[in-house]
């Protein structure tokens, strides 16, 4: 927890519970809360646990419903990264933060920076420490500019091709039939 205070991160407590023969069994989460509390990092504590002493913390939960985030009382929507477009939009129009786990390439990363998506879980944070912008960005004019082109390639490419085609087949069935007339109806 000292790493996380002192370059000012947040944590994201994904807890497992000791085996009910382990002697802090009966305690471990009172113990946990009381610890995480100590810390003094409150909402940049990130948990799921609905217990008294988390009040304090990020109350995560996972990918529900817009009514179960809001009845849950969550804060922060933790899902896999292959949430879809239409899903974190609704997020989104609902003011709900969305975690996203567990990223680790930078083309992804750098989707997920543009979807907009507010956290990442990722095991290779060197990869990303010192990124400023996405590694791969394009503004929505290019993109629909790039499509577009792409769209009318591929709808003038195919009539052209088979024109192209029958032009080819055209003239090789001439110099075929020149071929077949015998040489004196050439004179």
């Amino acid at each position: 927890m000292n790493f996380t205070i002192q370059n000012n991160l947040i944590i994201d407590i994904d807890y497992r519970r000791p085996f009910d023969t382990h002697p802090y069994y009966a305690t471990f989460m009172d113990d946990l809360l009381t610890e995480l509390n100590n810390s003094g990092l409150n909402k940049n504590i990130f948990m799921s646990s609905s217990e008294p002493l988390a009040e304090n913390m990020t109350h995560v939960c996972g990918p529900n419903s817009i009514a179960e985030i809001e009845i849950s009382g969550c804060e922060l929507v933790n899902t896999h990264h292959i949430i879809s477009n239409d899903r974190f939009l609704e997020y989104e129009a609902n003011n709900v933060s969305v975690m996203v786990w567990t990223v680790d390439l930078k083309s992804r990363f750098s989707q997920m920076w543009c979807l907009g998506v507010d956290y990442v879980k990722t095991n290779n944070l060197h990869l990303f420490v010192n990124m400023t912008t996405p590694a791969f960005y394009l503004i929505q004019g290019v993109y629909n500019a790039l499509l577009g082109s792409t769209i009318a390639l591929g709808t003038l490419g195919i009539p052209l091709f088979y024109i192209i085609e029958q032009i080819d087949k055209r003239k090789k069935e001439t110099r075929l039939q020149n071929t077949d007339i015998p040489e004196h109806q050439n004179h």
